[in-house]
């Protein structure tokens, strides 16, 4: 009687820790390609490009990001790019370091669900915050940056853009 009850439950757990798997899986793929777009970023307009691909025999996921601001709000004009190292784990998560032309370097720790991937970047001893990569449709996407405020913790938006794949 007590395997009757269970089989159900293990195929049901199986089932459902195999779907997380594949979706994020099919995030990963999804994303990879080249992408443009624009946006806002500090007040300012922006062209945004991205390359997402496997790298070092597969075993990471890179980033290849560029983001050309236009003069605006008493800032100049500036391009602003990175590249963005992740090794995804099986459950829907994983970790990262993010490269920049401020030099800066940046820890990452990501999130994913079917459509999103969120990079939370760096450390007590840098700024914080965080990166949401969602899929709007096959080959659309929605970046928002969001700066993490010391004094409170709470998140603030200070960039924008909408992309879409390049399709050759």
């Amino acid at each position: 009687m007590r395997l009757r009850l269970l089989a159900p439950l293990v195929l049901f757990l199986s089932l459902t820790s195999s779907s997380a798997l594949i979706a994020q899986a099919s995030l990963d793929a999804r994303l990879q390609g080249e992408w443009r777009g624009s946006g806002t970023v500090t007040g300012r307009a922006s062209q945004v490009s991205m390359t997402w691909e496997r790298a070092v025999g597969s075993a990471f996921v890179r980033l290849r990001f560029r983001n050309q601001m236009t003069e605006g709000g008493g800032r100049p004009a500036e391009v602003f790019e990175a590249h963005g190292y992740y090794r995804v784990a099986g459950t829907g998560a994983g970790t990262g370091t993010w490269l920049d032309s401020r030099g800066y370097i940046l820890p990452v720790q990501l999130t994913m669900t079917p459509d999103t991937w969120v990079s939370v970047w760096g450390s007590s001893s840098t700024e914080q915050g965080r990166t949401t990569y969602r899929l709007t449709a096959a080959d659309t996407m929605e970046v928002i940056d969001e700066v993490r405020v010391a004094s409170t913790g709470e998140y603030r938006e200070f960039g924008r853009a909408t992309m879409a794949r390049n399709v050759r």
